[in-house]
């Protein structure tokens, strides 16, 4: 009778908690169709698979409840995309981790992500900073926790190469030292997501993943000198495989530049090529900071720049790596410029490619598909096309304004078909997820910049009527009963119906 109770126990334990590594079944299913279709924006907050935008529902926190099932808000959502209409949940999980750099994946019918941890700790405390790495079956059936890491803030990444899924991170790893203490240290950990099989890079330094697939992962370690026992002053370039073909590679060592080397500093991945910058060790030397293009398929570097002044500017995480011969940039005194380092016509290589008297105020925030996305001090949001200017340069160049309510500090949006993805900071719709047409709000000249200004007056207006009328219209979110509770409040205690300023004058 004890065996029966203790398998019955086990058994209960399986169905109710599914996170807890028990098994694949969740006990759940959310009963819809139209999973088949291509996928494509891989990787952020919102994905597209044939006829539906799949999107994290909106804001939420890791210490709300996660229990599967009951999950709504910051679950995994989707619509149509033909109409953005009728929210459905799909995977009443929470989607939320520390790392807005990455969201979730979806491969075939799977959607790998992050979720905050619902295993208890000894004294009974959910152990919500722990982030669970996850995949989950798109009709919500099935759930397999892949990794479990410490830190909710940990960067990951999910990839497909050669047909498997692979979970890379950039994670600690606790090793014993020479004197047998333990010691943490930072790694590059891969972990095949049919097999579990893992592997990692060992003691690192830092760093990259390349946007979208691929199939390795570049990262700087310090050199040590293993007959003194002490660390080198540079550092080495080395490489990971993902597929396990291969053991970790030493690329380049950062004792080949000049007498005493240099350090290796990794700033942009792109599908063909690796930026970095070396500094000299000896300043005696030279003090000089270099910047070169390594080219992944022939394994060479190219010297972009020795050092010039605008080289900081150039060979910024914010520029956009078109190619070797076109790194563009904006420059807050002059504009949009594309910098070639092999055109010795050009003074420093640089060419004005666009000017605005807007444009220069501008924060860039993230490149797509050749346009620029950029945020005003209002934090809207605008964009330019790029690609346009590197075939016709301007120096009249009015960025096309895309969203009316405040960016809020969240995931990048995303550009899916015609529409603009994001979330606001502005109350109510803080947790909601907005979806703005692209030119409904652009304005080329003056006349018509004022007459946008008004229609602008006329949406944000704080009468009940209006901010119910824009959820209606902009909002692709499910909205939770509680989320629906919150609006109401926020509407009687701040605004009345005949109220136009946002303030309460009862």
């Amino acid at each position: 009778m004890k065996k029966i109770i203790i398998l019955l126990v086990a058994l209960l334990t399986c169905l109710t908690a599914v996170f807890a590594g028990c098994g694949d079944s969740t006990g759940y299913e959310n009963k819809l169709t139209g999973f088949e279709g291509e996928v494509s924006s891989n990787g952020g907050f919102a994905v597209q698979k044939g006829d539906y935008i799949y999107f994290i529902n909106g804001v939420e926190t890791h210490t709300s409840d996660n229990t599967y099932g009951k999950v709504e808000m910051g679950s995994l959502a989707r619509v149509k995309a033909s109409d953005l209409s009728n929210p459905e949940i799909v995977i009443p999980s929470l989607f939320v981790a520390g790392d807005k750099t990455s969201g979730f994946y979806i491969f075939g019918n799977d959607v790998y992500y992050a979720t905050p941890s619902t295993a208890k700790n000894k004294a009974g405390e959910i152990e919500n900073t722990k982030l669970c790495l996850t995949k989950t079956s798109l009709d919500g059936k099935t759930s397999t926790i892949i990794e479990t890491v410490a830190n909710n803030a940990t960067q990951y990444r999910f990839v497909e190469s050669n047909g498997v899924v692979y979970l890379v991170l950039n994670t600690v790893k606790t090793i014993q030292d020479k004197d047998g203490h333990d010691q943490e240290i930072n790694v590059v950990k891969v972990i095949n997501t049919v097999t579990k099989d893992a592997k990692d890079s060992g003691k690192m330094e830092s760093a990259i993943f390349a946007d979208g697939n691929f199939d390795s992962v570049y990262y700087t370690v310090i050199a040590h000198d293993e007959a003194l026992d002490k660390d080198e002053a540079f550092n080495e370039l080395w490489n990971i495989k993902l597929d396990g073909t291969a053991e970790p590679e030493l690329v380049l060592n950062g004792k080949d530049f000049g007498v005493s080397g240099a350090k290796i500093t990794l700033i942009k991945e792109t599908a063909s090529h690796l930026y970095f910058s070396a500094a000299y060790v000896d300043t005696s030397v030279t003090s000089v900071t270099e910047y070169y293009a390594f080219d992944k398929a022939s394994k060479t570097k190219t010297l972009l720049n020795n050092g010039s002044k605008s080289a900081s500017k150039i060979f910024s995480a914010t520029s956009w790596y078109n190619s070797v011969n076109s790194i563009v940039y904006l420059d807050a005194t002059y504009g949009l410029i594309e910098y070639n380092y092999a055109d010795t016509t050009l003074p420093e290589g640089r060419k004005l490619i666009g000017y605005g008297k807007d444009l220069i105020g501008y924060t860039v925030k993230f490149w797509q598909d050749g346009y620029l996305y950029l945020t005003d001090s209002s934090s809207n949001y605008y964009r330019v096309n790029v690609n346009a200017l590197l075939a016709n340069p301007s120096n009249d160049v009015v960025a096309e304004r895309i969203t009316i309510f405040t960016d809020s500090a969240w995931y990048n949006p995303e550009v899916i078909g015609d529409y603009f993805f994001s979330i606001t900071s502005e109350d109510p719709y803080t947790a909601l997820v907005f979806a703005t047409k692209i030119g409904e709000f652009h304005a080329t000249d003056d006349d018509a910049k004022e007459a946008l200004e008004e229609k602008i007056s006329i949406i944000k207006e704080s009468n009940q009527a209006q901010i119910k009328e824009n959820i209606e219209k902009f909002s692709i979110s499910f909205q939770s009963a509680t989320v629906k509770e919150n609006i109401e409040t926020y509407l009687e205690e701040n605004v009345t119906e005949e109220d136009h300023s946002g303030h309460n004058h009862n």
